[in-house]
């Protein structure tokens, strides 16, 4: 029931903040309130800014393991029928916040599974979907490269602290 909630919600911020860009782009002018939406506990403008697939696939390989990267055939794995050249293949369709990434390592039988990610869009944070990381992989180069897509983004550090989430797995409570 509460994800089902969510996701209402979810669809009523879209089309609300579809609505109004709208409405502003045909008056010629800039809205004087932008529009948000809460979430959970965290509220998302229309005004934030979003990674870029580039970036999300670059932080889940910042937040591997050394030896998990040097696995043959590493690669990204979202099955058939997924263009993995577009952002919306990966969108985490229980929390659209968030960008699932399967990563695989080549085998004499296939590919074997290195590990489930999940990419917060909105601040750069990567969590383990299989493992209880509800406050996010951490580790320096991560750390460096989360450093620069926030900048990119111009997420100051305030509002890094109110947008920061568990994880797509954690009860926000």
């Amino acid at each position: 029931m509460k994800k089902a909630f969510m996701v209402l919600l979810a669809f009523f911020c879209f089309f609300s903040i579809a609505n109004a860009k709208i409405y502003h782009s045909k008056r010629n002018a800039a809205p004087d309130n932008p529009c948000s939406c809460s979430i959970g506990a965290n509220t998302v403008t229309s005004a934030m800014n979003k990674i870029t697939l580039t970036q999300a696939k670059a932080l889940v390989m910042a937040a591997l393991r050394p030896d998990e990267k040097r696995a043959p055939g590493l690669a990204f794995d979202m099955g058939e029928g997924h263009d993995p050249n577009k952002i919306s293949t990966y969108i985490d369709l229980d929390n659209p916040r968030f960008l699932i990434f399967h990563v695989v390592w080549a085998t004499t039988e296939g590919s074997d599974l290195i590990g489930f990610y999940n990419v917060d869009a909105y601040t750069g944070d990567v969590f383990s979907a299989t493992g209880q990381t509800c406050n996010g992989i951490q580790n320096k180069k991560l750390a460096a490269l989360q450093k620069r897509v926030r900048r990119s983004l111009r997420l100051s550090d305030a509002q890094y602290r109110k947008l920061k989430t568990a994880g797509a797995l954690c009860d926000p409570d």
